[in-house]
């Protein structure tokens, strides 16, 4: 056995030189595929089988298309299903492949160097018995199917390799459980099982690969960018809410008048702090990395400056970092002067207060303290924020003409380098 790629193009060459019976199983099929085992019919004059699991998910998920499967019952060929189906193989006479089908919607098969293992000999002999078996098949027609397969090499390999392992069937069983095999609940595929599928795709239509394929290559040089800057011009004044206990003690209204619920704390001197600089440098972060292009497509950059466009932000982000640190330890030093003072006023006012004079809980120390908790408790978040997101353009976006021509006429470099030609020229497959 050896490891190999199976892809739609392999399989077409495989069944397009098969001399006997072929079995597919897979969870689909495509179009082209079910046109080559049709041919292959008429070409050998033998009867092929199909196993697959008909349901729409299988076109969803990229697996193949039902269309493939009309193709199939409308020729004759022998199709049945069988749920749950997530693995595939071919078998013809000396021919066997065992492979892991790939979909298209997790996994574009560019990507993809080894899925499967073609098998010679006894394996052989074995995988064509195996697919017989999960097709439904009694063991007369397996052995049938395995009639071109050179039993005696395959007999022959296998005694040899008893005489190479002599411990083998000391094995302990229990090391190595036998795993317990699937039910087999195949049934046929009629006329009436194909619509049901095919209303189903109406309703939920599978997406279109091939043209993501395309869209994917253009996604490989620009996308959308949005930069957003919170708290970078900071408010100069801040308020310190009081504490009911304190509004609720029968204070003279000339008191009253003199001490509000919530008192202003100046920040006035503590406005920059390093915002003004954390602006400057996303200003200057816009300017290198990206374009704004106006209506419909908003700010977009090149994805080959990804790289440094990362490492520029994280040293906005140090700077951020930084400025906030400074923000918060100069706006609690201001916060702190005014509760202080504050708290001496209070307890002034109190002391002159008669209906208070039996209250010495509300000492300078002990108010400092209730406003301490109720700023930590109710304070406004006071800082800079900073946040980069990135998507990618739709194909509706891409499509558009004038979209296009803004786009080259922004970076001329890219029309040079055949972006569009690139995108166009990625064959459509099955």
């Amino acid at each position: 056995m050896k490891a190999c790629k199976v892809d739609e193009e392999q399989l077409a060459k495989w069944i397009d030189t098969a001399s006997g019976s072929i079995r597919y199983l897979a969870p689909a099929i495509t179009e082209n595929l079910a046109h080559k085992i049709c041919a292959a019919e008429k070409r050998t004059g033998e009867k092929n089988s199909v196993l697959i699991e008909l349901h729409g998910d299988m076109d969803r998920g990229g697996y193949g298309k039902t269309a493939g499967v009309r193709i199939l019952i409308e020729n004759g060929v022998t199709t049945k299903k069988n749920s749950g189906l997530r693995i595939a193989a071919l078998t013809a006479p000396n021919l066997g492949v065992v492979w892991s089908p790939i979909a298209q919607r997790v996994d574009p098969m560019e990507r993809v160097s080894a899925n499967g293992i073609f098998l010679e000999g006894r394996e052989l002999f074995e995988l064509q018995k195996m697919v017989c078996k999960l097709m439904g098949e009694d063991q007369q027609t397996a052995s049938q199917a395995a009639n071109n397969a050179d039993r005696e090499e395959a007999t022959a390999s296998e005694e040899q390799d008893r005489k190479d392992s002599p411990q083998s069937d000391e094995i302990d069983s229990k090391v190595f459980p036998t795993p317990d095999e699937p039910n087999t609940n195949v049934h046929p595929i009629y006329e009436q099982n194909v619509r049901e599928v095919e209303k189903d795709l109406e309703e939920h239509p599978p997406r279109n690969f091939n043209e993501e394929k395309r869209l994917e290559v253009y996604q490989g040089y620009i996308g959308f960018v949005e930069i957003h800057v919170v708290g970078a011009s900071l408010s100069e004044a801040t308020t310190l809410a009081i504490p009911k206990e304190l509004t609720e003690l029968g204070l003279a209204e000339d008191l009253r008048n003199n001490l509000s619920e919530k008192m202003r704390v100046d920040l006035s001197e503590y406005v920059d702090l390093g915002a003004r600089e954390v602006n400057q440098q996303v200003d200057a972060f816009r300017m290198i990395f990206t374009k704004q292009m106006g209506k419909p497509l908003g700010r977009i950059y090149k994805k080959g400056d990804w790289n440094i466009m990362q490492e520029k932000w994280k040293d906005i982000n140090y700077l951020v970092e930084a400025a906030n640190a400074k923000i918060q330890r100069n706006l609690d030093n201001a916060v702190n002067k005014i509760i202080k003072e504050s708290a001496e006023e209070w307890a002034r006012a109190l002391n002159k207060n008669s209906n208070t004079w039996s209250q010495p809980k509300y000492s300078v120390e002990a108010i400092e303290s209730m406003l301490n908790k109720n700023w930590i408790k109710k304070k406004r978040p006071t800082k800079v924020k900073i946040e980069l997101f990135v998507k990618d353009l739709t194909w509706e976006t891409l499509n558009d003409k004038n979209v296009q021509k803004i786009i080259e006429d922004a970076y001329p470099e890219l029309s040079e380098t055949g972006l569009y030609k690139s995108r166009m020229m990625i064959p459509a497959s099955g």
